[in-house]
């Protein structure tokens, strides 16, 4: 596929693991759209690509004041993945096994993070390029803007995150 396309479905439909296409499978709607996004090792219902029962991600057991987002071996070092926490779309990534979570929604055009690429602690925007630090939230492009960071606490199985 031409970067030009690629670049396109990924606008307009998300990347493969990303929010969107979760949503899409959730409600059925990827074969209505002819697009088929390849399944990670595991989905939302806690159950292995091989089959094998996990605990519920809800029945874990979680910080106070924190939501759990994901399992901790769902997201792979130098990966990044779009969540919701109380219907608020927030960006989570692994960089060399610490977890970071910031908005979801870049402050220059609304651009999903989630959807864009990691490299190191500097998440890129994939609507215009923008780059932040997942650390502290600031913006290489413009001083003036920033993005919303969140406190993470890792349990034994679970990445959980924190919005106030």
């Amino acid at each position: 596929m031409g970067l030009a396309k690629r670049f396109l479905k990924i606008l307009v439909m998300g990347r493969e693991d990303g929010l969107r296409a979760r949503l899409r499978r959730k409600m059925g709607l990827d074969d209505w759209f002819g697009f088929h996004a390849g399944e990670r090792a595991r989905d939302r219902r806690g159950v292995r690509a091989s089959g094998v029962a996990q605990t519920p991600l809800d029945a874990l057991p979680v910080p106070e004041g924190f939501s759990a987002v994901l399992r901790q071996d769902e997201l792979a070092p130098g990966e990044l993945v779009e969540v919701m926490v109380d219907s608020v779309p927030v960006a989570v990534c692994n960089v060399d096994g610490t977890y970071y979570a910031v908005s979801n929604v870049c402050p220059h055009a609304g651009g999903p993070i989630g959807d864009g690429t990691l490299a190191g602690h500097t998440v890129v925007c994939p609507y215009h390029g923008w780059s932040f630090d997942v650390r502290d939230g600031r913006c290489f492009v413009d001083e003036a803007l920033s993005i919303d960071t969140y406190e993470v606490r890792v349990t034994t199985e679970a990445v959980c995150v924190r919005l106030a």
